[in-house]
């Protein structure tokens, strides 16, 4: 697991890219670690194209809930936006 501490009143995208590179995930079984999670479930803070485009480049699935100034695409799965405060990844693995 890996975290990111910074100033109190920084931008969430501070943090996005440090933890997207020294990020590892441990295998259930064992093994070398993945370096990617299958998938990121994020708040609106990481709602960037930037950031979609980057996963999405990677492979990287994504649920991010979207801002109201931006436009709408593809359908948002609420039950899977929900578990992006649980401490393990339940869905995907």
């Amino acid at each position: 697991m890996v975290f990111y501490l910074s100033e109190g009143q920084r931008n969430e995208m501070v943090g996005f890219w440090p933890l997207m590179d020294s990020g590892e995930l441990k295998r259930a079984g064992g093994g070398r670690p993945r370096l990617r999670p299958r998938r990121i479930c994020a708040d609106k803070g990481y709602a960037k194209g930037v950031v979609r485009r980057y996963l999405r480049r990677l492979g990287i699935r994504i649920t991010i809930a979207r801002r109201t100034n931006e436009p709408r695409g593809g359908a948002f799965d609420r039950e899977i936006y929900r578990t992006r405060n649980l401490e393990a990844p339940s869905i995907g693995e």
